[in-house]
């Protein structure tokens, strides 16, 4: 019984490490986007605005990849992010780009969303806190 507790709460050591493994992968997740997108491509700004139709790909991956860094709806996201993620790396081929670029990028943040989708948030992220305060405030409502 206590070790099913434990389990839930995420206290033993080697569910606290593989929480903060979680926080760093998806802390990770968005940095690299940051830099991918934000920086990298600035100059992309101008295509979006003369082109609308490429925004929605950018949506697509955009929003869900934003709930898996914050922690939120993460493995319904996670499952998005991957399956966009693949559609970007089968398009970039069919593109005929080289492999070295776009598809092995897209290949691996593939592959790190779906990691991300099989396992969850963990236990800091903004899913679990609001769960958290979801049963503080039933426990709260109960006593009263």
């Amino acid at each position: 019984m206590r070790l099913s507790r434990d389990r839930q709460n995420g206290s033993t050591p080697v569910y606290k490490k593989l929480n903060l493994a979680l926080l760093l992968l998806r802390a990770g997740l968005g940095l690299s986007l940051v830099f991918l997108f934000g920086l990298r491509q600035s100059e992309s700004v101008a295509v979006f605005a003369y082109h609308r139709d490429y925004i929605w790909p950018l949506v697509a991956l955009a929003l869900p990849m934003c709930l898996v860094v914050c922690g939120y709806l993460t493995k319904p996201a996670a499952l998005i992010a991957t399956l966009v993620w693949i559609w970007a790396l089968y398009s970039g081929l069919q593109a005929g780009q080289a492999w070295y670029s776009l598809p092995i990028r897209a290949a691996l943040y593939a592959i790190i969303c779906s990691a991300i989708a099989s396992a969850g948030a963990g236990k800091y992220s903004l899913e679990h806190a609001l769960q958290v305060q979801s049963l503080q405030h039933q426990r709260r409502s109960e006593t009263s």
